[in-house]
């Protein structure tokens, strides 16, 4: 694939990348959130208007999610889908964003701190947290990657059939 002028050090996906297959298809039963974009702060490294940052922060975060190593990742959040959300515009018009269908948390590390304090929440527990959101940056800086934004609301605790409770990384928009 053809190299993005946005995201040099990375490759654009095709549209072949995002269709899914029907052993793919998940249950309405599975849980699942819906993730709009949201303008960032560029900073004054890129002079980009809100729209252009907009997709600039949901390809840079698909672009890694549907990375096939990146989903087998056990410690990154999992894609299940993408969709469209319509808002409206001052002029009376409406325009159409992606929002992406991600993995339900149990809770994220942030509301975890908030319930226990550091003496009340079992240390295996806490050092197995760490140890899990310390392999996927590992595996993001293997691969060129900062996520730029690693915090509490960030780190996700989700069930797993293979692991149990896991800290998954999350929101690589930034």
């Amino acid at each position: 694939p053809p190299r993005s002028t946005l995201f040099p050090y990375t490759t654009l996906f095709r549209s072949d990348d995002v269709i899914i297959r029907p052993e793919q298809i998940r249950s309405l039963e599975d849980k699942m959130v819906l993730k709009r974009t949201r303008q960032h702060d560029n900073g004054p490294s890129l002079a980009l208007d809100g729209a252009s940052s907009r997709y600039v922060s949901v390809l840079s975060e698909l672009q890694l999610l549907l990375d096939p190593e990146a989903q087998a990742r056990e410690n990154i959040i999992d894609l299940h889908g993408l969709t469209w959300d319509f808002e409206p515009e001052s002029d009376g018009s409406h325009s159409v964003w992606p929002v992406m269908v991600l993995e339900a948390a149990e809770c994220s590390m942030g509301s975890l701190i908030d319930e226990y304090n550091e003496s009340s929440a079992p240390l295996a527990s806490r050092i197995g947290y760490c140890y899990n959101i310390a392999v996927a940056l590992e595996f993001l800086h293997s691969r060129g990657v900062a996520h730029c934004d690693v915090k509490p609301e960030n780190v996700l605790i989700c069930m797993t059939q293979r692991s149990g409770s896991v800290a998954k990384l999350s929101d690589f928009g930034s």
